[in-house]
């Protein structure tokens, strides 16, 4: 996208546009995005697009397991402010805000090592699941499932 001599955002639509963005014209070979207020890049994409990115983004590249992964660092990630990536998880997901959507993957995360790592200490999962804090991972385990760790973690090795 640029902005062409007349101050309108173009999106070239030509597969080699070699038009320099000082003489930009508004052409056939061009398409018109708005004319004379800048827009964000993001504006472009609709909430559904947003939440596509979101998940792709930090459960494919499982950036919750990093604790210092907060809601302003996935807000940057996506380029947009902490107060539209709320408002899109208000609007767009069953998880009511983003602090919760990255404290659920956590949780299954520390789930999944509970199951699959019976040898692991409590501590060691709550870490490597991207929780700062052992005594938190308990909590929300508790809250989620009515388990400690645990109880969790001997359900699933009772036959080990």
């Amino acid at each position: 996208m640029r902005e062409c001599a007349s101050g309108h955002f173009v999106v070239c639509l030509g597969a080699f546009c070699r038009v320099p963005p000082a003489i930009l014209p508004c052409a056939s070979s061009h398409m018109t995005i708005t004319t004379s207020t800048k827009l964000q890049k993001n504006r472009f994409r609709d909430d559904g697009q947003l939440m596509a990115i979101v998940e792709t983004k930090v459960e494919g590249e499982r950036l919750h397991l990093d604790p210092d992964f907060d809601t302003a660092a996935l807000a940057k990630l996506i380029g947009v402010s902490k107060e539209r990536l709320e408002k899109l998880f208000r609007n767009k997901s069953m998880y009511r805000t983003p602090e919760a959507y990255i404290d659920n993957l956590r949780l299954l995360a520390a789930m999944r090592l509970l199951r699959e790592k019976p040898n692991y200490s409590i501590a060691s999962i709550s870490e490597d699941s991207g929780f700062k804090h052992v005594r938190t991972m308990q909590r929300k385990l508790v809250d989620a499932l009515g388990l400690t760790p645990a109880e969790y973690r001997a359900l699933y090795t009772r036959d080990l």
